[in-house]
């Protein structure tokens, strides 16, 4: 409202104010959101701080409490990607993701198990002589672990893919899911039942070319039942059995025009109850939802549509029946999760450029309201981005992404412990102050914002 009141003045100019004052309204827009975000704040003082092999991480003095906090690194000589994380019932954790450097074949399923100090206590590597992904999975209620991602060992196009192990990280089973073509696996949950949910895209099944698909199975991993979504180009991200037994799912589907972000609600055997969309002029996604204690539900996706803000993180929050409450953006990717903490709250983790192009895991912690309570940017000096987020025992929070501070382009898996603020040793940027640093940010992400919506417009001209 502050900006269109802005716009208005500036229009009101006569022929002769025009000249004078254009300089002003432009500078006035692009300050307003830049000095909305920077005033959220508390200040704090500065020190240098140093990582792991002695790496220069941060400026930034934190008074750490008696919560445990540390920074991690896993990988070996190729691109390790770092999807997802849990603490366990033995508050260690266990990590999740892709390995090339290890394993049979030309990438694997790799799953890290590690203690409540980050020490590493097995890690085992799941897959045939192709290429295999597992980009989620979680502890199963008889302790053992549940992974989801694709195979495509042995067949000529990808299969969803499913391996059950026990407590040490021993298969159980392993099973395939699919037709002809292309199946990939996105989030496994286990459900009510001791079976399990599983959420993707297919492109064997299903009204178009690529679909949204939602597959539940027993405990031993037999297909029940297996449902499709969507549109042209859909696909689902994140999935969530809810209070009343059933799903709710969220996505990305084609629009006539541009993607939209989706939300579908489905009974306990899969049959649509409600779908809703959400989106702009432009791309929009979704890719992580939880259902809030009121029964409704946040999103956390991606947007360029300039009437949300330009490129960011974008939160949705809505109701039970996926009606929207609010939504907000924060800049960044949101290429991450969104989880609910247990001040009734969110916390979501993704990544953000800074000044110089240089990528940057962050969190963001979030009110009921959608109000930013604080901004912790983590890790090394390097490339890093975020993956997942949960809350701990202790109140902290455990996130996992990728790191590339072995340098040339490779990245490893990054596994940070905060405390209950989100601080660690290893931070780079606290921004839960008046910093000229995130004021200046702002500022920059805001101008991008601008050119991009007139490059669009010049493109809709041509």
């Amino acid at each position: 409202m502050y900006i269109v009141n802005t716009i208005h003045i500036c229009l009101k100019g006569g022929k002769n104010m025009k000249k004078k004052i254009i300089t002003i309204c432009i500078f006035v827009i692009v300050i307003s959101p830049a000095l909305v975000s920077a005033l959220t704040v508390e200040n704090q003082s500065v020190d240098n701080k140093k990582g792991q092999n002695g790496t220069l991480i941060g400026e930034k003095d934190v008074i750490l409490s008696d919560e445990i906090t540390w920074m991690k690194i896993f990988g070996g000589y190729g691109y390790e990607y770092g999807n997802a994380v849990q603490q366990t019932t033995d508050d260690g954790y266990i990590v999740i993701g892709t390995t090339p450097s290890y394993g049979p074949g030309t990438r694997a399923g790799w799953l890290i198990k590690i203690d409540e100090y980050g020490n590493e206590e097995w890690n085992k590597t799941y897959g045939g002589p192709g290429a295999e992904a597992a980009y989620d999975g979680q502890q199963t209620s008889d302790n053992g672990y549940i992974i989801v991602g694709f195979t495509d060992s042995y067949i000529e196009n990808p299969d969803a893919w499913l391996v059950k192990t026990d407590e040490h990280g021993n298969v159980e089973w392993s099973k395939r899911y699919g037709g002809f073509f292309t199946e990939v696996g996105e989030r496994v949950r286990q459900t009510n039942d001791e079976g399990y949910i599983m959420v993707g895209i297919t492109k064997s099944y299903g009204s178009s070319d690529q679909n949204i698909w939602l597959l539940k199975t027993d405990k031993d991993g037999n297909e029940l039942w297996n449902k499709t979504f969507g549109e042209e180009n859909s696909g689902g991200s994140s999935v969530q059995q809810t209070n009343d037994g059933g799903y709710i799912i969220a996505g990305g589907i084609d629009s006539d025009t541009w993607g939209e972000a989706i939300l579908i609600k489905t009974d306990t055997n899969g049959n649509q109850q409600w779908s809703k969309t959400y989106g702009g002029s432009n791309i929009d996604g979704a890719f992580s939802v939880q259902q809030t204690n009121d029964g409704g539900y946040i999103v956390l996706g991606n947007t360029i549509s300039i009437e949300f803000g330009g490129y960011g993180a974008w939160l949705i929050r809505t109701d039970s029946e996926g009606n929207e409450l609010w939504n907000k953006t924060y800049f960044g990717s949101g290429l991450g999760t969104v989880q609910l903490t247990n001040d009734g709250g969110f916390v979501f983790t993704d990544s953000i450029n800074s000044l110089l192009f240089q990528a940057q895991l962050r969190i963001v912690k979030i009110n009921k309201n959608g109000r930013t309570q604080w901004i912790r940017e983590l890790g090394t000096t390097s490339n890093e981005g975020g993956s997942a987020i949960q809350q701990t025992n202790d109140g902290g929070y455990i996130v996992v992404g990728e790191t590339d501070v072995n340098g040339f382009g490779v990245y490893d898996i990054l596994v940070i412990k905060t405390d209950k603020n989100g601080r660690n040793t290893a931070m780079v940027n606290d921004f839960n102050k008046f910093s000229m640093k995130f004021f200046l940010q702002q500022i920059f992400h805001k101008f991008l914002d601008i050119l991009e919506h007139q490059q669009l417009l010049y493109q809709v001209k041509k």
